[in-house]
């Protein structure tokens, strides 16, 4: 590696610090912002409109973010350097989460509202597609009042889809259940490592002339298999473990409950 490459990846490691930093450090402050901050809280939680009010500004900032890759959604960085689209896109939901986990009385009551979160979610979808095509596209090619309307319905879609699930689940998977909660443990590990997982299975059976509908369940199921398995015997019971959930779990299968809550291990 040459002098100019220790260089780079030096401070790509300095970048991904001063996320962290930077995440962490500010969601301390999070909970001690204004007081105004919990009125428009409370105002996003509240309706349809909290879908808007928190999708539009982001279509605005993607509508005037030179060469966005529209069809493909969400920018995701593939370098440890900071980029500012994904920590805004992102960041904004994590800052938004961290606003309403300790307030539990009003983040339930999405349980009454998700049947018209996933309504508007899917014409919104609906229209995504139709503004943007069904083919996918990976470089910037929208523009215009196109670009417009389609940055639009897929930012509010995109927030009308997570309100609507947490409210589903609220209203019919609240329910104890060893399964979802082993589920629930594994869900960091297994979005931390699922794309590389699944680009191997994708690249090793792409030379294969089986169409894709029979592909890409096939790239699902082995991902998730391979993933809950090595979350089972390399992450639950290790350091790792303690590290994403909180807390180590033994090896041997256990079902206590306790505390109104039922924990698989």
């Amino acid at each position: 590696m040459s002098s100019t490459d220790r260089l780079h990846a030096l401070d790509a490691v300095r970048g991904f610090a001063l996320i962290v930093g930077v995440f962490f450090h500010g969601a301390g402050y999070i909970e001690n912002f204004p007081p105004i901050m919990w009125p428009m809280r409370d105002f996003c939680l509240g309706g349809i409109w909290g879908a808007a009010a928190i999708g539009l500004p982001l279509a605005a900032y993607f509508y005037n973010l030179d060469r966005w890759p529209s069809w493909t959604g969400l920018l995701t960085p593939l370098v440890l350097a900071p980029h500012p689209p994904s920590l805004i896109s992102y960041g904004t939901a994590f800052g938004f989460g961290w606003l309403t986990h300790r307030q539990t009385d009003r983040f339930l009551e999405l349980e009454r509202r998700w049947l018209s979160f996933i309504v508007f979610a899917v014409a919104l979808t609906i229209a995504s597609l139709y503004v943007g095509g069904v083919t996918p596209r990976f470089e910037a090619y929208l523009g215009g009042r196109a670009l417009m309307w389609y940055t639009a319905a897929y930012l509010v879609g995109a927030w009308c889809w997570i309100f609507g699930l947490i409210g589903f689940a609220v209203r019919y998977l609240s329910n104890p259940s060893p399964v979802r909660r082993y589920i629930a443990d594994s869900s960091y590990w297994l979005y931390l490592m699922h794309l590389p997982v699944l680009a191997f299975f994708a690249a090793w059976w792409n030379p294969l002339p089986w169409h894709w509908t029979i592909k890409y369940p096939l790239q699902v199921g082995a991902t998730f298999l391979v993933l809950f398995v090595s979350y089972r015997y390399l992450v639950r019971p290790m350091f790792i473990g303690a590290t994403l959930n909180g807390r180590r779990y033994p090896r041997s299968p256990r079902v206590a409950v306790g505390h109104g809550r039922t924990e698989a291990t």
